[in-house]
């Protein structure tokens, strides 16, 4: 099994550890004003108009039947084209499966694979809980997002929307959400590059509030994840994670977790993994346990044995050894921040 495979594996089985915390709401549940404006800072906008953080509510935590089409533009120049049918029973469980696939230019749809079905089977946690757009803590959008809503409604799957456009203030590339007027369901949203190129789009092209449930196979985390504290818990991990020196501008850490995946897949080793938010974007960095006996000190320009790039449902990552460590430097951002962290990784 190769790493990048078995990483994206055990990343699909416990990616619910990656979600930033939910938006909007003090720890009484109000909603929180900000003040914002065309090009200020939070509390200093040039218009002085004091506004709320729209309320968005997740579709996996409503009771409905969606379906969708994600888009995504490939490292090779060319949009990849999903149908998904996402299942949600309000209550916390949901299911994630594609329906109809296409590559390039065109608005038809043919019947998936059975690789990329499985590949959804595998992976739906993740697309579900981190590919998926999530707001995060009010504080971290607004330090981090110039925001407007525009005045205009879109129509949505037959419902009227609103539209919210966040303006990335560290140079990451905006953001757009379509939220619907009616019960702050998120509809859609899309996510583009430093460029102003559409990199990723999720719509809803069907939407029922009464679903008949019966029969459906929940998504269920297999994974043990627990939280690492150090010193303490690298007995139990198996290995001592490195430090990471450099996050990007605005992204401050959620959380450090062990994912014990060696319990279930011999040929994957435990996992450490640490999580940061700049409260619309997520990234993670990944380790595991040395390939071979540790290095000790070295030159800064050996410590690294390799480097590549790639991607996971249009998520960027770079993966490689540090000391003879699995690293992998995982998020929605520029290659040459995530190559930043790559390189700041040490002991």
């Amino acid at each position: 099994m190769t790493r990048l495979f078995a990483f994206s594996l055990a990343l699909a089985f416990a990616s619910t550890a990656c979600l930033p915390q939910p938006q909007g709401t003090d720890a009484q549940g109000r909603s929180v004003n900000v003040t914002v404006g065309g090009s200020g800072t939070a509390g200093q906008g040039a218009s002085g108009q004091t506004q709320t953080l729209p309320d968005v509510f997740a579709p996996e935590t409503e009771l409905l039947r969606m379906e969708r089409e994600f888009s995504v533009l490939g490292i090779d120049g060319v949009y990849e084209h999903f149908s998904e049918v996402l299942l949600a029973d309000g209550q916390g469980a949901f299911r994630l499966d594609v329906v109809g696939w296409a590559t390039g230019n065109t608005t038809n749809r043919w019947a998936p694979s059975g690789e990329t079905i499985a590949t959804y089977e595998r992976r739906q946690r993740y697309l579900v809980r981190y590919r998926d757009l999530h707001l995060g803590l009010t504080e971290d959008v607004v330090a981090n997002y110039s925001f407007h809503s525009s005045p205009q409604a879109v129509s949505i799957a037959g419902r009227l929307c609103h539209q919210y456009s966040f303006h990335s203030r560290n140079g990451f590339g905006d953001l757009t959400l379509l939220v619907d007027q009616d019960t702050s369901l998120l509809m859609g949203w899309t996510l583009f590059n430093p460029d102003g190129v559409e990199v990723m789009k999720s719509e809803v092209t069907a939407l029922d509030f009464a679903p008949d449930l019966s029969g459906v196979v929940w998504s269920e985390p297999t994974v043990a994840q627990d939280p690492f504290q150090s010193p303490g818990d690298e007995t139990t991990l198996g290995f001592a994670p490195l430090q990471i020196h450099y996050t990007p501008p605005g992204f401050q850490e959620l959380h450090e977790k062990m994912l014990l995946t060696e319990a279930l897949f011999q040929d994957i080793p435990n996992i450490h993994l640490t999580a940061f938010s700049d409260g619309l974007r997520t990234l993670f960095v990944a380790q595991q346990a040395p390939v071979g006996p540790s290095t000790g000190n070295t030159l800064p320009g050996d410590r690294v044995h390799f480097a590549r790039e790639s991607a996971i449902g249009g998520i960027r990552v770079i993966d490689g050894e540090i000391r003879q460590q699995p690293v992998f430097v995982v998020g929605a951002l520029p290659s040459n921040e995530l190559v930043g962290i790559f390189g700041s990784i040490d002991q």
